[in-house]
């Protein structure tokens, strides 16, 4: 049998395979590019022309109007929801409008930003720095006031760096903060409302129930057992009728205490008589 061999048909079929393997090669790069082309494209649009704010839904209880609420949230139509920083919008909410506890910030898509708020509750009243500062129980700063609020627990003589509404006071003195976190539970677990507290001095730290029961604890040692003290005994004291509770000298061997009944017009004085002289 006769072969005939063309020399030329193998360079022929090599060069087309060549490209064919060339072309196969480049198929994935190409696709890789354009999904990478594709993907820049839609980011772009989704951070200019997609998912503009068209709304902003406020909720929850607050003393602020929902266009005050948005004002100092600073979103606006037009912005884009991906570009919004949720914890950055709650920070500003909860300092830029002090009686806002919490502002929870969530993006409804494709066009709305949905603000919960948790507003906060009133505490106390402090002394501080010449001024009267309305906080919450973790001492935020919620209002400068003029006068003594009746309805608020008093705290005199609070050492405290400079007040920023919105932010924490910060209370300088270690000790004045400790007295104060057990004072605080006091307050939130008597029987007796207090009304007052006295933390001038660490030394000499007391207390208004009501405006009717004076109690000295003294100092801070063994304070938590003085207030457990004090609870046991308030069952048994007569709310009518001013009285004195001195608890400066109680230690775990010497637990006794008596209440004397007899005006306190002179502690009253010591607690509010600065503020009655400024008005």
């Amino acid at each position: 049998m006769k072969v005939e061999y063309d020399k030329q048909s193998k360079p022929k079929s090599t060069k087309k395979n060549t490209k064919r393997k060339r072309r196969k090669a480049l198929r994935p790069a190409f696709f890789v590019i354009l999904s990478l082309f594709v993907i820049s494209v839609l980011t772009v649009l989704s951070l200019t022309v997609f998912f503009e704010v068209e709304r902003v839904n406020v909720s929850g209880e607050s003393i602020y109007s929902q266009e005050a609420v948005i004002n100092s949230a600073g979103i606006k139509d037009g912005h884009n929801l991906l570009r919004l920083n949720n914890n950055k919008i709650s920070d500003k909410l909860e300092k830029g409008l002090p009686y806002i506890k919490e502002a929870v910030v969530t993006k409804a898509f494709p066009n709305a930003v949905n603000i919960n708020i948790v507003p906060v509750v009133e505490f106390a009243v402090i002394e501080t720095n010449g001024k009267l500062v309305t906080v919450d129980e973790k001492f935020k700063a919620l209002s400068i006031e003029d006068n003594r609020r009746e309805d608020l627990i008093f705290i005199k003589g609070v050492s405290a760096n400079s007040v920023v509404l919105g932010e924490t006071v910060t209370i300088t003195d270690r000790e004045q903060q400790n007295i104060l976190t057990e004072l605080i539970k006091l307050a939130n677990d008597s029987e007796l409302r207090v009304t007052a507290f006295d933390v001038t001095s660490t030394v000499a730290v007391s207390a208004l129930l009501e405006d009717k029961i004076y109690v000295s604890f003294g100092s801070r040692n063994y304070l938590q057992n003085k207030i457990n003290h004090l609870k046991a005994m308030l069952p048994t004291v007569n709310k009518d009728i001013e009285s004195k509770i001195y608890l400066e000298s109680w230690t775990l061997e010497n637990k006794k205490t008596s209440v004397i009944y007899e005006e306190i017009t002179q502690h009253i004085a010591h607690f509010y008589g600065n503020l009655e002289k400024n008005n």
